[in-house]
């Protein structure tokens, strides 16, 4: 524990991550993070590091990976092949705040409802993914969606890659 919250830096087994924390760093192994990060607190940062392996990022029940709402949320994966998959706010979306996820490599599958993929909305949010041959599906509001006072990027810069943007069900 610290003033700012969780700091948690873990091995290069197969982890479970879950729950707020302020900081996690992860120096590799397949791992499962299931509704990580920091609530929409107004100023407070939320950073994941993870090095390798073949992660698993799930949410249902707060925003996702790299979703800064009224606070700043970064996401860095350095290498693998992830399965990211959530309800709706994930994936670099900035409300009010900022949002960045960057997957450096690997063959990624992106898949989430509205407000995802590098979204902003009165706020900047950017997702990033450097190489892969990668599949991204989200409804409305997404993939490099600008809305009002919002930036929002989503930049591929290698690989084969799928896109799919559906209205919302």
């Amino acid at each position: 524990d610290s003033p700012y919250g969780k700091i948690l830096v873990a091995g290069k087994e197969n982890n479970f991550h879950t729950g707020e924390y302020f900081i996690i760093i992860d120096l590799g192994g397949d791992d499962k993070y299931m509704d990580v990060g920091q609530l929409a607190h107004n100023g407070k940062l939320s950073l994941v590091l993870d090095f390798s392996g073949n992660d698993i990022i799930e949410w249902t029940k707060t925003s996702g990976p790299g979703a800064g709402i009224l606070n700043a949320n970064i996401w860095v994966d350095l290498a693998g092949d992830d399965h990211y998959s959530g309800s709706n706010i994930g994936m670099g979306v900035g409300i009010l705040g900022l949002g960045l996820l960057l997957d450096s490599n690997g063959n990624d599958t992106y898949t989430a409802g509205s407000y995802s993929m590098g979204a902003g909305h009165y706020g900047l949010g950017v997702h990033i993914d450097a190489n892969g041959n990668d599949s991204y599906t989200s409804q409305h509001t997404s993939q490099g969606f600008g809305g009002v006072g919002g930036v929002g990027l989503l930049i591929d810069a290698m690989g084969n890659d799928n896109y799919n943007c559906e209205k919302a069900l």
